[in-house]
């Protein structure tokens, strides 16, 4: 059982960033006509670089302007959280339409604005086993299940290739939105904090793996979104200094807003969303968080941090395993837990299909497969964990598909969902 570390990021007051300025725009006499104006200029930027990026997506800008003597506009400080050459096309927007007259010489403005699409647009349909999906060449023989594992593999492995160059460490995690075979909407809820070169990512993509898949491997399938996730990778002994670079940019320039967001991106307080995965890391950003706190640098009034205890695997209930075809319903719980893995593995050996183009190349490899097995012991949800080659990975996917049915522990009961990654020990003998 996994061991779990919960940790907390507590708002007391956030007022700095919550009220935003009312900025002067020309042909306007109140403040209601500026603050309108101003969101139609700034939705209008938006609606530009979305155009020249080919697809919406989500970032977070901020603005310091000051005026000088001549009641001209000033760009003393910027930052984008995605797109370092936004802050530019907002303050160019804003200085055009800028009321001069109502602007006074050394006054400043504190300006964020978070990008963003209509959230009423992020209605289609997770991709899943009821809907119209993708079908990728190297499984479109395969069942259903097979079909939908592999069609998240493949663009799941697109996408990692497209990122290798552009983002070498940090992780990603993002929402693609497809429309007609193209991407349409990215919302981003993790972003490299160091590397702003995200987008590139996502406009070189999909890359294609010519060996394995072609360019008409996935077709369009109407409309769909998929979650892609990308793990982070740093050297854990780069851990603490990367952690001190990347977020100590925000501390030293104030930017609490950003902190915020790199933090906790999916604004899920209390709870640290950053990496919760990923033990090691979580602990050493606590860490410094607490030092931050202590020596001054984050503003005690805006932020507290408390760490609780970890749950022992006592606490946690055990689940039944669910019986595999053959296995004796009355064995006891240790030996039903062997009965089931030596089932599947069994099952496996016989069915595993060795690619030819892998016999032929001599590749082999560990095969990481995450399926769910449902209430009433079908196989669900099957998506590999930990890629290793992609044509051994998809026929890994195969594989698990045509697993037989699960049957309860208990007669005519139901199963409890039960997820299980299997490592399949791919090597020619």
């Amino acid at each position: 059982m996994k061991k779990t570390l919960l940790i907390c990021l507590l708002s007391i007051a956030f007022q700095s960033w919550s009220q935003a300025q009312v900025f002067p725009i020309r042909g306007c006499a109140d403040e209601a006509c500026s603050e309108q104006r101003y969101q139609a200029l700034m939705n209008s930027v938006a609606h530009g670089i979305y155009q020249g990026t080919g697809f919406e997506y989500n970032d977070s800008i901020s603005l310091s302007l000051k005026v000088d003597e001549n009641r001209q506009l000033e760009l003393t400080k910027s930052f984008a959280w995605i797109n370092e050459a936004a802050p530019i096309r907002y303050f160019s927007a804003l200085k055009s339409l800028a009321d001069s007259a109502a602007l006074i010489p050394g006054q400043e403005f504190q300006l964020h604005w978070k990008q963003e699409f209509n959230s009423k647009d992020l209605t289609v349909p997770e991709i899943d086993i009821n809907s119209a999906f993708p079908t990728a060449n190297a499984c479109s023989q395969f069942n259903r299940k097979a079909q939908l594992g592999c069609a998240k593999y493949v663009i799941s492995y697109q996408l990692d290739e497209a990122t290798k160059i552009t983002i070498p460490e940090d992780e990603l995690k993002a929402e693609l939105h497809y429309s007609r075979g193209r991407l349409r909407r990215v919302f981003i809820s993790r972003a490299p904090i160091s590397q702003k070169n995200v987008l590139t990512a996502f406009q070189g993509f999909p890359v294609y793996d010519t060996v394995n898949f072609n360019k008409h491997s996935l077709p369009g399938a109407g409309e769909y979104h998929i979650k892609y996730s990308r793990p982070f990778q740093i050297d854990p002994q780069k851990l603490k200094a990367h952690i001190q670079d990347s977020y100590g940019f925000y501390i030293q320039n104030q930017l609490w807003s950003q902190l915020r967001l790199a933090i906790d991106p999916n604004h899920q307080i209390p709870e640290i969303d950053t990496l919760s995965f990923n033990k090691k890391y979580t602990i050493a950003l606590l860490e410094y968080l607490e030092a931050e706190l202590q020596n001054g640098s984050i503003p005690s009034q805006m932020w507290a941090v408390k760490k609780k205890k970890e749950l022992n695997d006592s606490s946690e209930e055990k689940k039944d395993i669910p019986i595999y075809s053959g296995c004796d319903p009355d064995l006891e719980r240790d030996k039903q837990i062997v009965c089931f893995q030596r089932g599947i593995m069994g099952f496996i050996t016989q069915n595993f299909e060795f690619p030819e183009i892998c016999k032929q190349n001599g590749q082999g490899g560990r095969i990481y497969v995450e399926f769910r097995i449902e209430e009433d012991g079908s196989i669900s949800t099957i998506e590999v964990n930990k890629k290793s080659f992609p044509l051994l990975d998809i026929e890994g996917i195969r594989v698990i598909s045509i697993l037989p049915n699960f049957s309860s522990p208990i007669p005519g009961g139901k199963i409890t969902p039960f997820d299980f990654i299997l490592p399949i020990n791919a090597k020619l003998q």
